[in-house]
């Protein structure tokens, strides 16, 4: 990303491909490249989280790319090599460049409490707020508030939900259908095994599918 990034400037049209891990982020390019002059379009590989829709330019985003764009970005997660870039380039950081930045790190580190946190996690997060992040906003967006899709689809998964091995493990079982019924995505998913990784005794999840057996994901406690 940051190879595309440095020659930006030979560009006139910029598509950014995006999903609802890297939307934070994508939010603030966008800001940036507005702030450039730039023409930008949004493309996501999947339908957003809807619980991201508080961010700027949720509504500009498209499941089809613009291909009239001279150059495509993959944006990344990675906020603070995108911090550090935009500091490099001394790009003045708005209200809406700050939250979606201050998102991007609040959902990377798991709301602050992932083992990755380090002082300089906290002090980015403070520079963002400083910079105006509407943290309130984020906090009560991305903790708080889950969509209809993801409140069906825990329902559908815990109902079936196995614990094995003296409860150390939990196995759920995805049908396709599953998805369709929901409206939810295998993001959605993954947010539901995290939760049963909480269950009194779990120290791992692994998602199957319900109709081959055969594993979509897998995640252990620590290690997500």
């Amino acid at each position: 990303m940051l190879e595309k990034l440095n020659t930006i400037e030979n560009y006139r049209h910029i598509l950014l491909q995006t999903d609802s891990r890297t939307f934070a982020n994508a939010s603030a390019l966008y800001s940036y490249f507005l702030q450039l002059h730039k023409k930008v379009s949004l493309y996501t590989t999947e339908p957003l989280a809807k619980n991201l829709s508080y961010l700027a330019w949720y509504e500009k985003c498209r499941e089809t790319p613009n291909t009239s764009a001279e150059v495509v970005i993959e944006v990344s997660e990675d906020v603070e090599v995108l911090y550090s870039f935009f500091k490099k380039q001394e790009t003045k950081i708005n209200v809406k460049m700050a939250t979606a930045l201050y998102s991007g790190l609040y959902i990377s580190s798991e709301a602050f409490q992932s083992e990755e946190c380090n002082g300089t996690t906290f002090a980015l997060a403070s520079e963002l707020i400083a910079s105006g992040a509407e943290y309130l906003k984020v906090r009560e967006a991305i903790l708080f508030r889950d969509s209809l899709a993801l409140v069906r689809l825990k329902a559908k998964l815990f109902d079936g939900l196995l614990l094995t091995e003296n409860a150390r493990h939990a196995k759920l079982f995805l049908e396709e259908k599953d998805l369709l019924r929901t409206g939810a995505n295998y993001e959605d998913a993954f947010i539901v095994m995290k939760e049963a990784l909480k269950i009194v005794h779990v120290q791992e999840v692994t998602l199957y599918d319900a109709q081959t057996k055969k594993i979509i994901n897998n995640i252990q406690g620590n290690k997500i």
